[in-house]
């Protein structure tokens, strides 16, 4: 256990000889809490609903964070994109949903079915690893929604999430 980063607690550096690398890892400290935070809102659906997403637990690593979206039409299919902000937000005007904007520069995305009610529950777990902490991770919906627009689908407002420690 050595101090490393000015901020007086211990931190543990652990070696690896065989790749010839060394970790360090900062000790938890209260500067590092998750964060989960929304960004704007969605366009409405053909029903008249303004489809929400929301984070749903705290993000820390070693737990599990719900995404949780509602307000959309029952019974549709829905993809849900995660990964990093976009350097330009995209305005979807071009589909016809105007004052609507894509945020999430996705790498993955997770497809999933509303239920009867129009909601869906996504469950993110967060690995165990304090390499994590500090990464922003940037959750957007697209889901069916018939007759909306010219592309049949309505959008969610965007959910951001820092990983945090416990």
């Amino acid at each position: 256990m050595v101090g490393s980063n000015g901020d007086g607690n211990p931190d543990l550096a652990a070696s690896d000889p065989a790749n010839r690398c060394v970790w360090l890892y900062a000790g938890a400290t209260l500067a590092d809490p998750p964060i989960v935070s929304l960004l704007e809102r969605g366009c409405t659906t053909t029903a008249g609903h303004m489809p929400r997403a929301e984070g749903v637990g705290r993000g820390d690593i070693g737990s599990s964070f719900t995404l949780r979206m509602w307000a959309l039409d029952p019974n549709v299919g829905v993809n849900l994109d995660a990964g990093f902000v976009r350097s330009t937000t995209l305005d979807l005007s071009f589909v016809g949903l105007r004052n609507c904007l894509w945020y999430v520069d996705p790498i993955v995305t997770l497809n999933s079915v509303t239920d009867g009610s129009g909601r869906v529950l996504t469950p993110i777990p967060v690995a165990n690893d304090p390499r994590l902490v500090g990464i922003e991770v940037w959750f957007q919906m697209a889901a069916l929604s018939v007759r909306n627009n010219a592309s049949n689908i309505a959008y969610s407002n965007a959910v951001r999430l820092v990983i945090g420690r416990q």
